[in-house]
């Protein structure tokens, strides 16, 4: 078994332009521009914890 050397490895990663998340990415950007959730967003109130901490 040979290992290949690192300007082939290099040359190979080169010639690869498309990722899987490449689509989901262009998406997320998509729906942040067009603001999808706002409505959402301006409905749903979360309540979360808050801890609060004093030294001594």
């Amino acid at each position: 078994m040979t290992n290949p050397d690192l300007s082939q490895s290099l040359a190979q990663t080169e010639n690869d332009l498309f990722t899987p998340r490449a689509a989901l990415a262009a998406l997320g950007i998509k729906l942040a521009k067009l603001d999808l959730f706002a409505p959402i967003r301006n409905q749903v109130k979360i309540k979360q914890k808050t801890v609060h901490y004093r030294p001594d």
